[in-house]
């Protein structure tokens, strides 16, 4: 019970950090945004993506995706069918079923200075003004850690399908 009360306060935190990192994006690039909300999956297929987007996760071809940003020096990458999926995932990695006809999958790759960094939240935003999406990263540097590059992999799950890559841009938020 004090493992599911705690399972509870952390997502509840969780959600509390990502409203409040959207709002602070949205206020920092002082246009005319909207904040899109992301999709509430089941909890198996959440933790599946977890397990499919962690950075310790070498088996993942995850930047051979056809549908990536050249726009930006920050890639971008969507997956908006199982065909991408699969594209991402050698075959002794399960990608969970979702109903792409619903969602896409919007995610990144940072590199890190440290293995040690974490990644705190993401959220996703519409500029009107712009005509562009901003897909916000929030990430905590570990200041007294050794320096050894790694790296981060964002992603969210929002009800946009189908969405273009040539109208996202990645904002990362550092904080030490």
């Amino acid at each position: 019970i004090v493992y599911l009360k705690n399972l509870s306060i952390m997502k509840a935190n969780f959600f509390i950090l990502t409203m409040v990192t959207m709002l602070v994006a949205c206020a920092q690039s002082n246009i005319n945004s909207e904040i899109i909300s992301p999709v509430v999956l089941d909890e198996d297929v959440t933790d599946r993506l977890n397990e499919v987007f962690n950075g310790n996760n070498a088996k993942l071809r995850l930047f051979e995706n056809q549908n990536i940003s050249s726009s930006s020096d920050k890639p971008i990458y969507i997956i908006q069918s199982e065909r991408d999926s699969e594209s991402i995932c050698p075959n002794n990695i399960d990608f969970p079923k979702i109903d792409f006809s619903k969602c896409c999958i919007i995610y990144s790759s940072i590199q890190t200075s440290s293995i040690s960094d974490e990644l705190l939240a993401t959220s996703l935003y519409f500029s009107k003004e712009r005509n562009m999406f901003y897909f916000n990263v929030s990430i905590q540097k570990c200041v007294d850690c050794w320096t050894s590059i790694g790296y981060l992999y964002p992603y969210g799950v929002y009800s946009l399908s189908p969405l273009s890559i040539s109208n996202i841009e990645l904002i990362i938020d550092s904080k030490e």
